[in-house]
């Protein structure tokens, strides 16, 4: 067993196997750097070399800091973790009263269980109740649940301005619409462009000399 957390070692045989639990249990992602101590030799010296059988003293684990207990501590748990095996939950204190939110996608790597589900328990005495609480915060009751602040009624759209239209006949390249049904505003050229219900591009024989001008016939607008 090399998971530095592990203190408790039982095994049994069943016929010809041999099964064996430990606890409490490291082999978690994420935890190697933590639960397996750095080898005493470098790799540089192991190449074409044997390895002496006496190995170089452990080097002493950095302590853990101790967890901060609730009011009243719940019992310690049994040796096997198991769900059915969480702690007796211990008085609730009153709410911090901060506002805060628990993660809803965390699960606890020993139990796999929801920041809900934690609501009945202590957060602290784990291995992993850093983590516990920094995700839980609500349910490990370092503070309340959030209030949340109305929300304001949303600022009606000022109505758009009504649009002018112009009449038949007349000359609507600022408008670019016709106030009469039936009528489209055509463009003859950069001077002119009028509300008709049809144009022929081209010369209009009907207008006068003067102003008898190729007409583009596009519609604008």
């Amino acid at each position: 067993v090399v998971w530095k957390d592990s203190v408790r070692l039982g095994c049994g045989i069943n016929g010809q196997l041999l099964v064996c639990q430990y606890a409490s249990p490291g082999n978690y992602d994420g935890m190697f750097s933590y639960q397996v101590l750095p080898p005493t030799v470098p790799e540089s010296q192991c190449s074409g070399k044997l390895i002496a059988t006496t190995p170089a003293p452990t080097p002493a684990p950095t302590p853990t800091p101790k967890p901060t207990p609730k009011p009243t501590p719940a019992p310690t748990p049994t040796p096997t973790p198991t769900p059915s095996s969480v702690p007796t939950p211990a008085p609730r204190p009153t709410p911090a009263g901060s506002a805060c939110n628990d993660d809803a996608q965390y699960r606890d790597p020993t139990y796999g269980d929801s920041c809900s589900k934690w609501k009945s328990y202590r957060c602290t005495g784990y291995s992993f109740s850093t983590a516990l609480i920094a995700a839980c915060p609500v349910s490990c009751n370092v503070c309340s649940a959030p209030v949340p602040s109305p929300t304001p009624a949303p600022t009606p759209a000022p109505a758009p301005p009504q649009q002018q239209c112009t009449a038949k006949f007349q000359d609507c390249r600022s408008s670019k619409c016709c106030s009469d049904p039936g009528y489209n505003c055509f463009r003859k050229d950069s001077n002119w462009a009028g509300c008709m219900q049809s144009c022929t591009a081209g010369i209009h024989a009907e207008e006068p000399p003067e102003y008898r001008t190729p007409w583009s016939c596009n519609v604008l607008g």
